[in-house]
């Protein structure tokens, strides 16, 4: 099917998304947030869908997924056309989904072919080529010890909608078993490409990273400021200070997902509090469960994540049960994950963190902490990104900390994340600075759209005459948009 697949599935994907949301009567104001928290859930539900046939029957099957996606997308488009009569009153807001994903089309498809850098080829690529031929763990790739191609820090959720969108384009393969020989190697790599369709997919991450923000700034402003701040901000904020300015992310890794599903995860939680719909919850814990099974680097951000509710909302009520949803999820992806892994030969080539930390010597340990401190400060700086962490840690974090409740969470989240981020290179068994160098801004760059948000809002105070403090009437709503009547119910289906 070509392009037409790929655009079939990524149409399938985001509807799956949408339609989960809407009949679990989740929906924010804003149109934007909700196309966002759409993209990912619709690919967190896709990929984990694939992963538990996986578990299941030891095998990988797309059409069942492509049937549920085609069911979605009928719902959805049956809503729209059940609530024709409020479209008028949102053209203003709704032309701003396809122009944001028009600009983004044009933006990435010269990135789009084919994947680049070590982990979309050594790693992702090589999976999700494992997972378009032989569709199953069982074969020879997964248990061959000397491919390196399966790291227990990198599950098997971004290969599998990488296989997907491989077979949504080219279909099943010709030559599935390798028999026909080819005249060149050129022509061999070439016949095991078609995981290559994923590329202009991957373009909705960053879709919904930017439709978060950029609908945030949508809600919080209004006129001439709104509509330039709309893209002066949302753009740079997300995409080019953390991600492209520091070559820290592709749209064949993990990072630029991760980081969607992360910040939509605690987003839904926040909603939670606001509607007390228990809709919320399920798709926090769906987030959750579908960040680890992306990359376990999502544990510490995710273990953290309650930690920051049950501080700022007092272990009661709201931030128990958010608390217990992002866990619950947590601990699913991390089964769903280790049962798979579990039938593979392993992953012989990881680091071993806990024989390191046991190992180390407290004295060593502190000796470490001035070089830390430079080799972070030069890995940020290198990237072209110091200036981006700078305004969030010193501007935004503290001015967050004092916008109200909903936004306070988030700021002690992502200092909490980023001061553990950062930590886990005291024991590192890699030599201290190329780690740094390597891997810290990647791992910062996962808690963007929280740091994001608090960049809007720090702006936002500081434009706003009268300094930083909420009214009383939105003291309690400071990030997250109150639900809509049904009467004012978003179009663009929730």
């Amino acid at each position: 099917m070509g392009l037409a697949g790929v655009v079939l599935l990524a149409l399938g994907s985001v509807c799956l998304g949408a339609a989960a949301l809407r009949l679990a009567g989740c929906r924010v104001r804003s149109r934007l947030v909700q196309l966002g928290l759409s993209i990912a859930l619709g690919f967190t539900l896709t990929s984990l869908a694939l992963q538990l046939d996986l578990w299941l029957t030891g095998r990988v099957h797309f059409v069942p997924v492509v049937i549920v996606q085609a069911a979605a997308t009928a719902f959805v488009l049956l809503s729209l056309a059940r609530e024709r009569p409020r479209l008028a009153f949102a053209g203003r807001d709704l032309f701003l989904a396809p122009l944001l994903l028009l600009c983004l089309f044009v933006a990435f498809m010269g990135r789009a072919l084919p994947f680049a850098g070590y982990d979309s080829k050594a790693i992702y690529g090589i999976k999700a080529k494992v997972f378009l031929y032989e569709r199953t763990v069982g074969g020879p790739a997964f248990q061959d010890p000397d491919v390196v191609h399966y790291h227990g820090d990198y599950p098997l959720g971004l290969p599998l909608l990488m296989a997907l969108a491989g077979w949504a384009a080219e279909g099943d393969p010709a030559d599935p078993a390798g028999e026909r020989p080819a005249a060149s190697v050129r022509e061999w790599v070439d016949r095991h490409d078609a995981v290559n369709a994923y590329m202009p997919l991957a373009a909705l991450w960053i879709a919904g990273l930017i439709a978060v923000v950029a609908g945030r700034i949508r809600e919080r402003t209004r006129g001439l400021f709104g509509a330039l701040a709309l893209f002066v901000l949302a753009l740079p904020v997300v995409v080019l200070f953390p991600w492209e300015g520091g070559g820290s992310w592709s749209l064949g890794g993990a990072d630029v997902p991760l980081a969607l599903c992360l910040g939509a995860a605690a987003l839904c939680a926040l909603e939670h509090r606001l509607e007390g719909r228990k809709g919320w919850l399920a798709a926090a814990a769906l987030l959750a469960a579908g960040a680890v099974t992306l990359k376990k680097d999502a544990l510490i951000g995710l273990a953290l994540l309650p930690a920051a509710l049950l501080l700022v909302h007092r272990p009661r009520g709201f931030a128990l049960g958010a608390s217990a949803a992002i866990v619950l999820g947590l601990a699913a992806g991390l089964a769903l994950g280790a049962a798979i892994a579990a039938r593979t030969v392993g992953a012989p080539y990881d680091e071993d963190y806990l024989a390191a930390l046991l190992a180390a010597d407290p004295a060593a340990l502190l000796a470490r902490v001035p070089l830390l401190a430079r080799s972070i400060w030069g890995a940020l700086f290198e990237r072209h990104m110091g200036f981006f962490w700078l305004l969030v840690v010193l501007v935004a974090l503290p001015l967050g900390w004092r916008l109200g409740r909903e936004t306070r969470a988030l700021a002690l989240w992502v200092a909490l994340s980023l001061l553990a981020f950062a930590g886990v290179f005291l024991v590192t068994p890699d030599h201290v600075a190329w780690h740094v160098g390597t891997a810290l801004p990647r791992l910062w760059c996962q808690l963007v759209l929280p740091a994001a948000l608090l960049v809007v809002e720090a702006a936002l105070a500081l434009y706003r005459p009268g300094g930083v403090e909420p009214s009383p009437a939105s003291s309690s709503s400071s990030l997250v948009s109150p639900a809509s009547s049904p009467a004012s119910s978003a179009p663009f289906p929730a």
